[in-house]
């Protein structure tokens, strides 16, 4: 009887193996050179960027990483960058031809083929992502971009905290909507400019009130109006199985629960929904909703607007809860119901500004809605009157006289990251 030594096993296994491979890499590697060419193209007929655009091409010695919602524009922005590097290579990590290939195989493969920068989407739906980048890092390669869920996180799994930077995308702001939907682009504004120059500006921003019903029932995410709701359902459906799966484990129960949470804030007043008010009508525990909530926030789908207290007042007083745009208008179409316009004015205008807080209503009292540093803001329509004695009273119309201000130039907001 013939006995193979195991050093002797392992190296007829291995160069068999990689026999093989070389061959599926060639297959695998031309199939990613093709798609890369064909989105390259594409791309290079949309000449419109996102605001994120100038920021993600500031990192230098860093891999740049961009999270967010699907449909807001994160591919076109990072195939825009790769516009920018002499050998670029694209691909999508959820491809099915890359389902037995990890990132750091691609990568380094192309690399040996002359491709040096390297843009990879959907980031979160290989496994092991982060030890791929970490180990690329490692061994020298720069410039790389990549996009993924807004539930993904730089410390889990490798340490990628000092080898990326990683922008929260969210949705595109009216100025956004209307420089890439409708050619329009308009100078950013100072919040000191909105305040204070107002009069000054509405003559050349007045325009655009046209569109700021189109923006509340369409604007957040940039798919075409022909297959809008169906191309929104669909990533809705991604954001629960896929987005949500990276921070909880999901089932049939919680699939539900996250949906009519959903329903309920879209076709609730704001200052009705809470903690307490989602357990209530759930008929789950405060917890669970809580955790929900606090998951569904990180995944960037829900918006938790905190009281303006401190200490064991801002623990006990609960937040009120808002949806990114353009959910609250699409599941009330999906049941024929009206969305609550007094809710949409604040969601557009919470979703613009930086972290304000909202003025908790006292027993018996009328307060304004929302602070943002130390100035009290009202937001209504043109009926809205100053009982709740608010420095400005923000409404939806063009009405700029006295402490009135036009809610839509706080979608020129200059963004704040």
């Amino acid at each position: 009887m013939h006995y193979v030594k195991l050093g002797e096993l392992n190296a007829f296994y291995f160069k068999t193996f990689a026999s093989i491979t070389v061959i599926m890499d060639a297959n695998i590697f031309s199939k990613v050179v093709l798609e890369s060419a064909r989105s390259l193209s594409a791309i290079a007929e949309i000449k419109t960027k996102r605001d994120i655009y100038t920021r993600m091409s500031s990192p230098t010695d860093y891999f740049v990483g961009i999270k967010g919602l699907r449909g807001i524009g994160k591919t076109t922005s990072i195939l825009q960058m790769a516009q920018n590097y002499k050998n670029p290579l694209y691909f999508s990590a959820d491809a099915i031809y890359l389902m037995n290939s990890t990132i750091y195989d691609v990568i380094n493969h192309a690399q040996k083929n002359g491709y040096d920068s390297f843009f990879v989407d959907e980031i979160h739906y290989q496994k092991d992502w982060t030890y791929s980048l970490k180990t690329l890092y490692d061994e020298g390669i720069r410039n790389l971009f990549f996009t993924g869920s807004s539930a993904i996180e730089l410390d889990k799994g490798a340490d990628l905290s000092r080898r990326a930077v990683l922008f929260d995308l969210p949705p595109a702001t009216f100025s956004e909507f209307l420089r890439i939907k409708h050619g329009i682009d308009l100078p950013s504004l100072s919040l000191e400019d909105i305040l204070k120059k107002k009069k000054d500006l509405l003559p050349k921003y007045s325009d655009t009130y046209q569109y700021f019903g189109e923006y509340l029932a369409y604007g957040g995410v940039l798919y075409d109006r022909k297959e809008f709701d169906l191309k929104l359902l669909n990533s809705i459906n991604k954001l629960i199985s896929v987005d949500m799966g990276y921070l909880r484990d999901i089932n049939i129960n919680v699939e539900t629960n996250i949906l009519k949470i959903f329903q309920l804030i879209a076709t609730t007043s704001s200052f009705e929904v809470n903690y307490s008010k989602l357990s209530s009508a759930l008929g789950i525990s405060k917890v669970t909703v809580e955790r929900l909530v606090s998951d569904l926030e990180k995944a960037g789908s829900l918006s938790v607007c905190r009281p303006c207290r401190r200490g064991y007042a801002l623990v006990r007083n609960e937040p009120k809860i808002f949806l990114p745009f353009p959910l609250a208008s699409f599941f009330c179409r999906q049941i024929g119901a009206e969305p609550k316009i007094g809710r949409l004015r604040e969601e557009f205008f919470i979703s613009h500004v930086d972290k304000p807080c909202y003025v908790k209503t006292a027993r018996g009292e009328k307060t304004s809605d929302f602070r943002l540093g130390d100035i009290i803001f009202e937001i209504g329509g043109v009926s809205k009157t100053s009982i709740q004695n608010p420095d400005y009273i923000v409404v939806d119309g063009l009405d700029c006289l006295e402490n009135r201000i036009p809610l839509i130039l706080f979608g020129f907001l200059q963004y704040v990251q």
